[in-house]
């Protein structure tokens, strides 16, 4: 795969950020209007506004967490076209934090996912003990 904008050590150091960060609540304001669906093989997230215009994801991680779904909340101030996310995770019967952190793919080098498939952005998924998952994904029509 690719590499996308944010480097492994920006993803740490933005984690570090994340969990000191006040999170605040996500309107449809704070994030593009189309939903956004990313993942790789054997992960899936989907992320998107309700009608009451707060941000939700459903997230498909069948080896470590199954289904999940929940609220989440802006947690940093990105750069333009740059997310980062955060919200409850239910795994089994354990509570963790999701952090979703969302960035356009480097210019002339989209992301590449693990079928070979090109997408305009990169998408980090960190479930703490629940795993952290890496992909691909795009904004596209609801």
């Amino acid at each position: 795969m690719r590499s996308a904008s944010w480097s492994v050590a920006g993803f740490a150091l933005m984690l570090g950020g994340v969990l000191a960060a006040t999170a605040m609540p996500a309107t449809a304001a704070d994030f593009p209007k189309h939903t956004f669906r990313g993942g790789n093989a054997g992960w899936g997230v989907v992320i998107g506004a309700n009608k009451a215009g707060s941000l939700h994801y459903n997230l498909v991680a069948p080896a470590r967490v199954g289904v999940s779904f929940g609220a989440l909340s802006v947690v940093a101030k990105a750069r333009i076209g740059q997310y980062a996310l955060q919200g409850p995770l239910k795994s089994g019967e354990r509570q963790d934090v999701l952090i979703v952190m969302i960035a356009p793919a480097a210019a002339g080098s989209p992301c590449k996912d693990s079928a070979g498939r090109t997408h305009p952005y990169a998408v980090i998924a960190n479930g703490g003990r629940a795993g952290a998952w890496y992909g691909c994904g795009d904004f596209g029509a609801d």
